[in-house]
């Protein structure tokens, strides 16, 4: 993998080199970067037309954007983490879906089951297609398994499967030590110690936010100001023209 440093010397005005560098930043916030992803996009206003997906992993929210972008598994993902509950949209999204879109129905059902638990004649023929969609999948059914031992299998296999995507590797130990908390299992402290240190790692703020709640619940609501970046790093200005562009593509469409 072309080392980050190597990543900023690419010249994205040179079509292959631009390709190369969004390729190494898609693994590179798959696998705990995404703050060092954010830096890069914003360094360069990178323009995405749906919600960056570094931008969700690092807990930096806003709502105008979602509504400024189209649809997708990510924006859904943003609305749920603030508390709101677009179980209607979801479905629709999903039903206007191409039959061969395996992976973004996988991971929207996914988002849909944190809201309300999918019956498992909905989980079951979900296309697995990666180690990732595997994990997913794994998830959704432990969420619902009366049997508390082949939930408890069921968690572990999940964060295995995830690892390569470890912002949901992390969110899979969370779902998992609340479940051991649940059964007042003794591996609830590892587990949550594991995912904490993970989430402050990767700074992933909402993460380390739920993480927090299971110990000390507060009853507030996530806020991305009581989790500073280092630096204080602040994106607004990047979002302000994410924001604006897509508002502009958006009223462009409509003429």
């Amino acid at each position: 993998l072309l080392p980050q440093d190597q990543i900023t010397l690419l010249n994205r005005s040179i079509l292959s080199e631009e390709i190369l560098a969004n390729l190494a930043c898609d693994i590179y916030g798959m696998e705990g970067e995404a703050l060092w992803v954010t830096k890069y996009i914003a360094q360069h206003h990178i323009l995405y037309t749906s919600y960056p997906r570094d931008l969700l992993c690092i807990g930096e929210y806003n709502l105008q954007l979602t509504a400024a972008c189209q649809y997708s598994f990510i924006s859904f993902e943003v609305q749920v983490n603030l508390g709101l509950l677009p179980l209607e949209r979801i479905d629709t999204y999903l039903s206007d879906l191409h039959k061969k879109a395996h992976l973004e129905r996988m991971q929207t059902s996914y988002t849909r089951a944190k809201l309300e638990p999918l019956p498992k004649e909905t989980i079951e023929p979900l296309v697995i297609v990666n180690p990732y969609t595997r994990g997913l999948k794994k998830l959704m059914l432990a969420f619902i398994e009366p049997d508390a031992e082949q939930a408890d299998q069921l968690y572990q296999e999940a964060a295995d499967h995830l690892w390569h995507i470890r912002y949901y590797h992390v969110e899979a130990l969370n779902f998992y030590a609340k479940f051991l908390q649940e059964q007042e299992d003794a591996r609830f402290t590892d587990i949550h110690q594991q995912g904490m240190e993970l989430a402050q790692k990767h700074h992933y703020r909402f993460l380390q936010y739920r993480f927090e709640e299971l110990v000390e619940p507060t009853g507030l609501a996530y806020d991305s100001r009581n989790y500073p970046l280092p630096d204080n790093q602040d994106f607004s200005e990047y979002i302000n023209f994410l924001i604006k562009q897509n508002q502009a593509r958006k009223r462009g469409k409509r003429r």
